[in-house]
């Protein structure tokens, strides 16, 4: 059962030490719409949730951070690619046919070391 107190994530605060390149990794290189800024913090939008990326002198990394690409993987990896970012584990599929649907990951860090990734939902593909 679902907990409906809890029904969404509202916010994950990830940690950097350059608030400036932080600006342009996540607006610029990710595409993310920037909400608000103020100190030392930098708030992005990213679906119903908001990305908190916090400057700090020794930044901790943090847990992964899944974003959707889901129908488009190839896509959104390939425009990444242009962008600069580099995969530490490219797209691949990890599950065939889960709940009619083939799942697949590619990982990629900020550049503080933060773990990024890719989760994408595709369409089943034929193999024999």
């Amino acid at each position: 059962m679902t907990d409906p107190l809890l029904p969404r994530i509202a916010q994950i605060e990830l940690h950097c030490t350059d608030q400036e390149e932080a600006r342009r990794f996540y607006c610029e290189v990710l595409g993310l719409e920037k909400v608000g800024e103020f100190a030392h913090n930098l708030f992005v939008k990213c679906g119903d949730s908001n990305l908190l990326i916090q400057k700090v002198d020794n930044p901790r990394k943090g847990s992964v951070v899944y974003f959707s690409a889901d129908n488009r993987i190839h896509e959104v990896a390939n425009s990444l690619k242009k962008r600069g970012v580099e995969f530490t584990e490219e797209p691949s599929c990890i599950a065939r046919g889960f709940e009619g649907k083939d799942i697949w990951l590619g990982f990629f860090d900020d550049p503080w070391g933060n773990p990024l990734a890719l989760l994408a939902e595709m369409p089943m593909e034929d193999k024999e």
